[in-house]
């Protein structure tokens, strides 16, 4: 019978943000292992925005912390009616804008961090190089998606072919063909 062999895996891979391909780490036939990363692209802006998110936290950080040892003061100088309640409500108010902030700050960066990652194409299986389709110093897109990769899984392979009708009564699971 002819056939074909088949692959289970046959992945096309596109970038998760545009950019220039810094990097091509594989070529055409590399075996990779998942995770494995295949492409850099030019991630500087994407360092600058983590270093930018780091010191936004470093900054919000010193004010909640600046906060918390000023307002026992202020409570005193409250108790003993030197300051009004406005000012002391005014204070705790900034602190909990300055703790919301402290939030948003570590979510930035988390985000900065995230998309730092996503400079660094990874494969998604193992398996082989089939095709590279990008090359170095290429403007890849995200929409329309730009393929740059191609990986297959080579094992197990499948074989695919039609048996004669005169022979299907003849072949069973566990035929040897």
């Amino acid at each position: 019978a002819v056939g074909s062999l088949k692959t289970p895996e046959n992945v096309i891979i596109s970038p998760k943000k545009a950019g220039i391909i810094d990097e091509i780490l594989v070529k055409e036939g590399d075996r990779v292992k998942k995770g494995q990363i295949l492409v850099r692209l030019d991630d500087v802006d994407a360092r600058l925005q983590v270093e930018r998110a780091e010191a936004r936290l470093k900054e919000v950080k010193a004010s909640v912390e600046t906060n918390r040892t000023v307002i026992p003061r202020y409570q005193k100088l409250y108790e003993s009616k030197v300051i009004s309640q406005q000012t002391f409500d005014e204070l705790i108010m900034k602190f909990k804008v300055d703790e919301a902030k402290l939030d948003l700050a570590k979510v930035e960066l988390d985000m900065a961090k995230q998309n730092l990652l996503d400079h660094r194409i990874v494969s998604p299986i193992e398996g082989f190089i089939n095709l590279k389709i990008a090359s170095l110093g290429e403007h890849v897109n995200v929409a329309p998606k730009d393929e740059i990769i191609t990986v297959v899984q080579m094992d197990p392979l499948e074989l695919e072919f039609y048996v004669p009708e005169n022979w299907v009564g003849k072949i069973h699971l566990g035929s040897k063909i």
